[in-house]
């Protein structure tokens, strides 16, 4: 948690997509370091790996599949004061950055 102190780790999603990682794998060796000596067979182990990637899996199939219905950039959105609207000059200048498509506005 102490990476996440410097401005440029947070800056590189690869960095917090490394530390997400870290910590996400930190706390699967702290549930077998608590849980394992209460069970004596390694099968477990396997399953809880196989459980892991199978829900997180799902978990990220259905967010990307949520994430692609709804729009990224806040059109119409009142807290704007009206900059971002259809057909507008920032909306392509953002478009265009997210993309990297050059559009052309009729």
């Amino acid at each position: 948690m102490v990476f996440l102190l410097s401005r440029g780790i947070k800056r590189s999603p690869r960095s917090l997509a490394m530390i997400a990682v870290l910590i996400i794998a930190m706390r699967m060796v702290d549930l077998l370091w608590m849980l394992g000596p209460a069970f004596h067979h390694r099968k477990w182990i396997v399953m809880d790996v196989v459980a892991l990637i199978g829900f997180g899996g799902l978990w990220l199939w259905l967010f990307t599949w949520q994430l692609g219905k709804r729009s990224l950039i806040p059109i119409n959105d009142p807290q704007c004061g009206g900059h971002i609207q259809p057909g507008s000059r920032l909306l392509k200048l953002l478009m265009e950055r997210a993309c990297g498509l050059r559009l052309e506005i009729v």
